[in-house]
C-alpha cells in the first residue's frame, strides 16, 4: 500500500540482539519501512517532518487483530500521505513516513532508526508518533519530552526517558498541533487525567530529536488509562523498594534482626497493597486502552474508521500549518489565530 499510494519504499534493516528469552536468536534480521511523500507544490522543502507508526502486534494467539494497536496508526499515516500529495500548500515541509517493527519489544525499530540517523547526521527536524487512533470521542493523549522526562516505563532501563533538553521546536510544535486539533473539535484531557504516550516517541526523545506522541482516545478512556498507569507505577516503585533476596531467604527460615524484619514486612505489605489496587483498576476498566490491546478485545469492530479519518485530517491540518520561525509558544498562538 505504501508503494502504491506513496512511492518508493525503502527497507531499512537492523539486527536483533539480546532477545533469546523470546526465542529470537542473536543476529536475526529485522527492518523498518521508509517512504518520502511526494509534494504537489514546486517550492523546495526546507525542513523534514517524520510520521511514525509501529506495524507489529502481540496477542494474536489470544485473538487480537491488532486493529487499534496499531493498524489504526499505520492507516493514519497512509491517509495523511494520500492527502498531502494533493495540496501544494505544504509550508516548505517534506513529509516522510516510517513504519517501524518491534515496538512491542522495546521500541527496537525506532531505536535502530534513531541510531542510524544520528550516525549519518540526517535525522528529521520533527517527529510525530501515532499509536492507536479511532476510538471513543474527540479526545486524545499527547506527550512531548517535557511530560515524559524521568518517567519509567515498564521498569526497564532501556525505556527510561533520560530527561534530555526539550527542544524549543518541540515545545512550539506541540502547542500549535494542540490548537489545530482543537479547531477540528479534538481536545486533550486536563493534566490530571492525561496519560503519557510511551511508544516509539521515547526513542526519538531520548536522542533529543524533537518529537511528540499522539493517541486518539475518549476522555473516559484517557482518565481510566491515567489511573491504571499511575497505579502500575506506584506498584512498581514500591515493589522495587522490597529486598526480594532477603524476603526469599526469610521465607526459607533465615532470621533477621527485628528492625530489619519490620522494615521488610512494611515494604512488602505496601507493595502488595499497591498491586491489589492496580489489579482492581484493571478489572474495573476492561476496555481502557491498556486492557483493550494485546488481547482478544483488540478487534476491527472496536475501531471507528470515521473517527480515525477525522483525527487524521485534523493532524494533517496541524502539520500543514506549523510555524517554524516563531520564537515562543505565545508567538505561535498569535500567528495561528491571525
Amino acid at each position: 500500500m505504501l508503494a502504491r499510494d506513496v512511492g518508493q519504499v525503502a527497507h531499512l534493516p537492523y539486527t536483533l540482539h539480546g532477545l533469546a528469552h523470546l526465542f529470537i536468536a542473536d543476529g536475526t534480521e529485522a527492518f523498518n519501512l521508509h517512504a518520502t511523500v511526494p509534494a504537489a507544490g514546486t517550492t523546495p522543502p526546507t525542513r523534514r517532518v517524520l510520521l511514525v507508526a509501529h506495524s507489529d502486534m502481540i496477542g494474536r494467539a489470544l485473538g487480537s487483530e491488532g486493529a487499534y494497536d496499531n493498524a489504526s496508526g499505520v492507516a493514519t499515516l497512509l491517509h495523511i500521505a494520500r492527502q498531502w500529495q494533493r495540496d501544494p500548500s505544504n509550508n516548505g515541509t517534506q513529509l516522510e513516513l516510517l513504519v517501524t517493527s518491534h515496538e512491542e519489544l522495546g521500541f527496537l525499530g525506532a531505536r535502530a532508526y534513531v541510531a542510524d540517523c544520528l550516525q549519518q547526521g540526517n535525522c528529521p527536524d520533527f517527529v510525530v508518533n501515532v499509536d492507536m487512533v479511532g476510538r471513543g470521542g474527540h479526545a486524545y493523549a499527547i506527550s512531548g519530552t517535557e511530560q515524559l522526562a524521568g518517567s519509567p516505563h515498564l521498569g526497564q532501563p532501556s525505556m527510561y526517558l533520560q530527561a534530555p533538553p526539550v527542544s524549543p521546536i518541540e515545545q512550539r510544535a506541540r502547542v500549535q498541533l494542540e490548537q489545530r486539533l482543537a479547531a477540528r473539535g479534538f481536545t486533550h484531557p486536563p493534566a490530571e487525567d492525561a496519560p503519557w504516550m510511551t511508544s516509539d516517541n521515547i526513542a526519538f526523545q531520548n536522542a533529543s530529536i524533537p518529537c511528540v506522541g499522539l493517541s486518539q482516545v475518549s476522555g473516559a478512556d484517557a482518565r481510566q488509562w491515567k489511573q491504571w498507569e499511575d497505579a502500575r507505577k506506584t506498584w512498581q516503585r514500591l515493589d522495587a523498594a522490597v529486598d526480594w533476596e532477603r524476603w526469599e531467604a526469610r521465607q526459607k527460615g533465615a532470621q533477621l534482626p527485628p528492625e530489619q524484619a519490620r522494615v521488610l514486612d512494611q515494604r512488602y505489605q505496601a507493595a502488595a497493597a499497591a498491586y491489589a489496587v492496580y489489579r482492581r483498576l484493571r478489572e474495573q476498566h476492561a476496555n481502557a486502552p491498556p486492557n483493550l490491546i494485546h488481547g482478544p478485545r483488540d478487534r476491527l469492530h472496536r475501531v471507528n474508521p470515521a473517527m480515525g479519518v477525522d483525527f487524521a485530517d485534523a493532524l494533517l491540518d496541524g502539520l500543514r500549518h506549523l510555524q517554524w520561525d516563531a520564537e515562543s509558544p505565545a508567538a505561535d498562538s498569535a500567528s495561528l489565530h491571525h
